[in-house]
C-alpha cells in the first residue's frame, strides 16, 4: 500500500509539472525574436501595414492632393509656332494681288513645335469653305482663276494644337510694302493692267483729315494700279500724300483706301482723293490699325504713263 501511494504521488507531480510549462513563457504563442508576430507584418494586417508605409522611401501608389500636371505631360504642350510664307508675297494684311490666272504657292515647311516627338501636320483649304483639300506636304500650289481666298494651317495633333492664316486672292498688280512716312514713290498705269467697271468722280475738292464725302463714280472701264502703305499706326493717323502726276497729266488720279481696295465697289473703305487731277496735296485719316492703299486710277479708259507720290506725314492722333 505503501508503495502505491508513493507512484501515485509522482503521478500528481509530474502533471503538475507539464501543467507549469505554459506558465514559463509568454502569453499567446511563442514568439522569436526579430520574426514578426501574428498582426506586426508579412500576411499580419492593417497595423503592419501602416507600420512599413511610414518607414518607405517614397509615396508611390498613394494619391496626391492638388497635384499638378506632369513635367512634359500632356497639361504642358505647347502649340506649334506656325511661319507661314506664300509665292507672291502677301501684304501685312494678308493678302495676296496677282493677275489671273495666278498660281500661289504656300510654304509651311519653316514651322515648328517645342514638344519632342510631336509630328506636325499640314492642311491647305484653298477656297476657305470648310473643306481641306489637300494634306501632308508642307508645300501646296493652286492656281485661282477668280478673286477667293484660302486657309492654311498647321497642328501637332493635339487638342487646341493647330494655328492657322487666312489668305485673301485678289486681282491686279503684286502690291510693295511702303512704310509710313515714306519717301518718293515711282508708279505706272498700264493699258493692259486691272481694270475695274467705272471709276471715281472727280469733284475738285482735294480730301482733309477733317473728312470728305463719298463723291461717287462716272465713267466706263478703266485700268488702275495700287500700292499698299500698311497699317500705319495703333491710333487714327491723319496721313498727308503729296500728288505728282508726271507724265499721265490729268489721265491719271489719286485715292486713297483703308483695307483691301475692291474694284467692284469704291465706295468701300474710300478715305480721301486729290479731288482734280492736278499735282498738289491730300489728306485723309486712316483708323488705328487699318491698312492704306494708295490707288492710281486712269481717267480715260486704258492708258500707259508715268507718276510718283510722295507719302509727307503720319501724324498719329490727329484728325
Amino acid at each position: 500500500m505503501l508503495r502505491l501511494n508513493r507512484r501515485f504521488g509522482r503521478i500528481v507531480a509530474f502533471f503538475a509539472t507539464l501543467s507549469c510549462v505554459a506558465c514559463s513563457s509568454p502569453s499567446g504563442p511563442s514568439h522569436r525574436p526579430g520574426v514578426p508576430a501574428t498582426g506586426e507584418g508579412g500576411t499580419a494586417g492593417a497595423a503592419a501595414t501602416t507600420a512599413i508605409a511610414l518607414g518607405s522611401p517614397n509615396d508611390i501608389g498613394a494619391t496626391p492632393v492638388g497635384a499638378g500636371a506632369p513635367t512634359g505631360g500632356v497639361g504642358a504642350l505647347a502649340a506649334p509656332t506656325g511661319v507661314f510664307k506664300t509665292r507672291p508675297a502677301a501684304n501685312a494684311l494678308g493678302e495676296i494681288n496677282g493677275y489671273f490666272p495666278l498660281t500661289v504657292s504656300f510654304n509651311l515647311c519653316r514651322s515648328t513645335d517645342p514638344d519632342p516627338g510631336d509630328q506636325l501636320r499640314y492642311t491647305f483649304d484653298f477656297d476657305n469653305d470648310g473643306i481641306v483639300d489637300f494634306r501632308g506636304t508642307c508645300r501646296a500650289d493652286h492656281t485661282y482663276f477668280v478673286p477667293s481666298s484660302a486657309k492654311v494651317c498647321v497642328s501637332d495633333r493635339q487638342a487646341d494644337g493647330e494655328v492657322c492664316k487666312v489668305y485673301a486672292i485678289n486681282p491686279g498688280p503684286p502690291e510693295e510694302e511702303l512704310a509710313c512716312p515714306a519717301g518718293i514713290v515711282s508708279g505706272s498705269l498700264s493699258a493692259t493692267g486691272p481694270t475695274m467697271v467705272t471709276r471715281l468722280f472727280r469733284d475738285g475738292v482735294p480730301s482733309t483729315c477733317g473728312g470728305k464725302a463719298f463723291p461717287g463714280t462716272t465713267g466706263a472701264e478703266n485700268t488702275y494700279t495700287v500700292h499698299n502703305v500698311g497699317p500705319v499706326g495703333a491710333a487714327d493717323s491723319c496721313v498727308t500724300v503729296n500728288w505728282d502726276d508726271g507724265d499721265c497729266s490729268t489721265a491719271a488720279h489719286a485715292l486713297a483706301y483703308s483695307g483691301a481696295f475692291n474694284p467692284a465697289d469704291l465706295s468701300s473703305g474710300y478715305l480721301g482723293d486729290i479731288g482734280s487731277s492736278l499735282d498738289g496735296p491730300f489728306s485723309f485719316v486712316v483708323p488705328a490699325g487699318a491698312g492704306l492703299r494708295i490707288v492710281v486710277q486712269s481717267n480715260s479708259g486704258p492708258v500707259s504713263c508715268n507718276y510718283s507720290f510722295e507719302i509727307q506725314s503720319c501724324d498719329a492722333g490727329l484728325k
